[in-house]
């Protein structure tokens, strides 16, 4: 026997959550899927810019939100897709995350 939720027209039934799954199909993307008790499913596919090291930074790629590279020895955090290199003066796209430390000395 099925519960009435009281809630709406009065026609809602109470269905349960019977399973739910969540699976990485990207670097940052997921899928949920949601199973009800009544075999009704929903998915949703979401990104999430987290930080992935890029390497060295490459003229002419593009790099996402959450992209790090190092440039001149320093690292740089991706804010906004661009192809723009780090460290330019009209570019909002890059923030300097790890400064280049200073050279060693001559070993004396």
């Amino acid at each position: 026997m099925k519960k009435r939720t009281g809630c709406g027209d009065g026609n809602a039934w109470l269905t349960g959550v019977a399973d739910i799954d969540v699976s990485m199909t990207g670097e940052r993307s997921f899928t949920v899927v949601i199973r009800q008790s009544s075999g009704q499913c929903t998915e949703k596919t979401f990104s999430l810019p987290v930080m992935l090291y890029r390497g060295v930074f490459r003229a002419g790629e593009t790099y996402h939100p959450g992209d790090t590279v190092t440039w001149g020895g320093s690292l740089w955090h991706c804010n906004s897709m661009t192809e723009d290199k780090p460290g330019e003066a009209h570019s909002s796209a890059w923030t300097l995350a790890a400064k280049r430390g200073r050279d060693a000395g001559g070993g004396k």
